[in-house]
């Protein structure tokens, strides 16, 4: 049997439910079977996902490996370790994609060894979706469309694991996801690449849509970690500054004092949220989660960097998109 081109690594933690939904996307792909393998790296689920893979007989080839419970990045390069292709594509757990999306990465992938390749992602949510998650889904829709359209530049920064391909020795010449980074790992591998002499390609075909349960709990802390995840990327001084550190002092005035008053204040974002529902239009609603959007991202930020003199060059505007020296 001939080796696949393209190795599909799902890194899975206890989500048996969503991750057969996935699998099942794959087992509709235009690309032929025999083209690609699918490797899931079971990291210590408890909910019987190990059983659930063997009792599969999907019509492509699936390895299941399993790992004690190192988190995503860890089962990343386990996937990338285990890999038989020449080219690694990694989706998430939650993620259906689109019949077309394979073949659409293993098409800007051949004849090329620096691409790496991301697909454009979706967001599904639950009918009982509440304002915030409803507001967070139109910002992301937003983020896809100025990219579709040209309207925005795509760059390392746009680079999310959940649909990603990338070849499988530019990766391990790199060394793979960094362990040590709880958020955002997936972008500064990107960065590393980069400076590695890869390009970047976005494949609006690629689709994948990704199930959103989250709520405002889970979607401000996210926003949060990914501020106090940015200040990792800045410390580990090996490429340009994240552009959300650079942003303090931009945008209208009263956006930039409000910002500082609530940091001040220390105002919990919780007790923000109370006002969405009460607002009148969706407009609206969606403006006002970018504010508290704005505040948990800030918050993550000082949290990593009270104290230094990083945290009074972001508040001053004097921190630039330099590169770190």
């Amino acid at each position: 049997m001939r080796q696949p081109e393209l190795s599909v690594i799902i890194p899975t933690y206890n989500r048996m439910d969503r991750l057969r939904r996935c699998l099942d996307a794959l087992g509709q792909q235009s690309l032929p079977s025999e083209d690609f393998e699918v490797l899931v790296v079971v990291d210590g689920s408890a909910d019987g996902t190990m059983s659930m893979l063997e009792r599969l007989n999907p019509p492509f080839t699936l390895r299941s490996i399993w790992q004690e419970n190192g988190g995503q990045a860890s089962a990343l390069n386990r996937g990338i370790a285990d890999a038989r292709g020449r080219f690694c594509l990694f989706i998430d757990d939650d993620i259906v994609v689109a019949p077309e999306c394979l073949a659409r990465h293993l098409e800007a992938q051949r004849g090329q060894d620096h691409v790496v390749a991301v697909g454009q992602l979706t967001l599904e949510l639950p009918a009982h979706a509440g304002w915030y998650a409803r507001a967070f889904a139109e910002g992301w829709r937003r983020h896809y469309q100025a990219l579709n359209e040209g309207a925005r530049a795509f760059t390392w920064e746009d680079c999310y694991s959940g649909n990603m391909s990338a070849p499988r020795n530019r990766l391990i010449e790199c060394g793979g996801f960094d362990t040590g980074i709880r958020r955002g790992f997936d972008v500064e591998l990107a960065q590393r690449l980069e400076q590695a002499g890869c390009t970047f390609s976005y494949l609006p075909g690629a689709v994948g849509c990704q199930e959103e349960r989250k709520g405002f709990s889970e979607l401000s802390r996210d926003i949060e970690e990914a501020g106090f995840a940015d200040v990792q990327l800045l410390a580990g001084a090996r490429a340009l500054v994240p552009t959300g550190l650079a942003s303090f002092m931009t945008g209208h005035p009263y956006k930039v004092r409000l910002t500082r008053i609530l940091l001040m204040l220390r105002v919990p974002p919780r007790l923000l949220s109370l006002l969405g529902p009460l607002l009148p239009s969706s407009r609206h609603r969606y403006l006002y989660h970018s504010l508290i959007q704005n505040l948990c991202y800030w918050r993550g930020v000082r949290r990593a960097s009270m104290g230094t003199e990083l945290w009074a060059q972001i508040v001053s505007g004097n921190i630039g998109l330099q590169r770190v020296l």
